[in-house]
């Protein structure tokens, strides 16, 4: 997964709910500032972080685990219509004999 852009800044995936933007947000405590990336459509939001790279690459994995989720209910999807059209081929075909 390339996480640079062309002008060399790191690249914020949408929302893995809605596919609104993810903005910044920087809170200060104490003497450190955190950080959170956090869906401006929905509100789904990462951890604080005390590190933007690590709150990038949070985001950025649910967006890609959100895709593997996906394809899985999609095959799965598929495994049971083919299921419900060899069962019921298999009711048609026993009638006929």
């Amino acid at each position: 997964m390339s996480l640079k852009a062309k002008n060399n800044h790191l690249i914020i995936q949408p929302c893995p709910c809605c596919s609104g933007l993810a903005e910044w947000v920087d809170v200060k405590a104490s003497s450190i500032i955190l950080w959170q990336l956090a869906c401006n459509q929905c509100g789904l939001a990462t951890n604080l972080e005390d590190k933007k790279s690590t709150c990038l690459l949070v985001w950025n994995k649910r967006h890609d685990n959100n895709r593997i989720k996906i394809v899985f209910a999609l095959m799965l999807l598929t495994l049971l219509l083919t299921s419900i059209m060899a069962f019921v081929l298999g009711m048609i075909f026993s009638s006929i004999r």
